[in-house]
């Protein structure tokens, strides 16, 4: 990943989405740790540390949220970085949660075993406020 990239990545995302509160960068903590270090061809950091409590570190002013379920090997093909505003990802839970007690299964043992699910769905409502960066 280079600066430039991380740039790219930025203007990618379409400028009605991209000066919004919202907008933030996503990525995993071992791929935070590599842009920590990170600088400019003038020797700066592109990351800013934040000076406040509670508040996330930036990259360019906008705000960096760790996700460890992302990709975080630095191999082909894989999705290192998420821009934009995530305020366009929708989650829908289809019913409430449904939670299930059973005695039976292990009484033999003094046990009661409990079974809670629930069902949900996401998606990108607009393809335009989220974008990736893929490795080559």
């Amino acid at each position: 990943i280079t600066f430039d990239e991380v740039v790219d990545l930025m203007h990618s995302v379409d400028p009605a989405y991209r000066t919004r509160p919202g907008t933030a960068f996503m990525l995993h903590d071992t791929v935070a740790a590599y842009l920590r270090k990170l600088k400019d061809s003038q020797s700066r950091f592109l990351w800013e540390m934040s000076l406040q409590a509670g508040l996330p570190d930036r990259i360019f002013g906008h705000p960096v949220l760790i996700n460890n379920d992302m990709d975080s090997a630095f191999t082909t093909n894989k999705r290192l970085i998420l821009f934009g505003d995530f305020a366009a990802y929708h989650i829908q839970e289809a019913a409430d949660v449904v939670l299930i007690r059973a005695d039976e299964l292990r009484v033999l043992n003094h046990q009661v075993c409990f079974l809670a699910y629930a069902r949900a769905d996401g998606n990108l409502v607009d393809v335009n406020a989220v974008k990736h960066l893929r490795t080559a």
